[in-house]
């Protein structure tokens, strides 16, 4: 019973975290109830209210997401190219 609540749970983040790495931030935002948004983000203007402000607040995410995977592949090249000489 608990291997698949476990494995449900990581089904559901899988799914969520594809939706936004893959830029459909749209079809992630119907994924939520209305009344269930997941947080008030810190730093963010305050608790985000309808689908419309959440996907505001989110449409960027994986431009953000991008950046930091382009940050960590220059390092990676830097840490091997350093290491061979």
């Amino acid at each position: 019973m608990q291997g698949s609540i476990r494995k449900g749970a990581q089904d559901i983040f899988r799914n969520h975290l594809k939706h936004v790495a893959d830029g459909f931030i749209k079809a992630w935002v119907e994924l939520w109830q209305e009344e269930e948004f997941p947080y008030d983000p810190a730093g963010s203007q305050g608790k985000k209210i309808g689908k419309l402000e959440l996907y505001d607040y989110m449409k960027d995410v994986p431009k953000r997401f991008d950046r930091i995977l382009r940050s960590w592949y220059f390092i990676q090249w830097r840490v091997r190219s350093s290491s061979r000489q």
